[in-house]
């Protein structure tokens, strides 16, 4: 069978994700809504990624690639890729580790997956952009 992008659960972008004891994690500061909304540029801002994979039965051993990209006015600023190797019927937690990031102008941050080597998926994606966060909690 075919692996799908619907196997894939729980796509989140936080400030950071802590290993926790009993195989946990802890993500902190997650980014809801479609837009990470700053006060002024530049902004630094820590980006880690958090995912699950969860496999059909009836798929075999095979590989996953997770790409972040970061664009600016159509042109691409950064690009991570990080290779994962899954296993037949098992579930993967998938981590991509806190980074720093620095906007300078409204950006936008992007998740994308290719399975078995197949074409790139879109899974996620936030906007960097200017915006009011005075109502905010800080």
């Amino acid at each position: 069978m075919t692996r799908s992008v619907e196997n894939i659960r729980n796509v989140i972008i936080c400030d950071d994700i802590r290993d926790e004891v009993g195989n946990k994690q802890s993500l902190m500061g997650i980014f809801g809504g479609d837009d990470i909304i700053v006060a002024a540029f530049p902004a630094a801002i820590h980006l880690a990624v958090f995912m699950q994979y969860f496999p059909a039965p009836s798929e075999e051993d095979g590989r996953l690639t997770l790409q972040i990209e970061l664009s600016q006015d159509e042109s691409l600023m950064a690009r991570g890729t990080l290779d994962i190797d899954v296993k037949r019927s098992e579930p993967a937690t998938i981590v991509m580790p806190r980074a720093l990031a620095t906007f300078k102008q409204e950006s936008l941050f992007k998740v994308e997956v290719s399975l078995d080597g197949g074409p790139k998926q879109q899974i996620a994606q936030k906007r960097v952009k200017l915006g009011d966060i005075s109502n905010r909690p800080s």
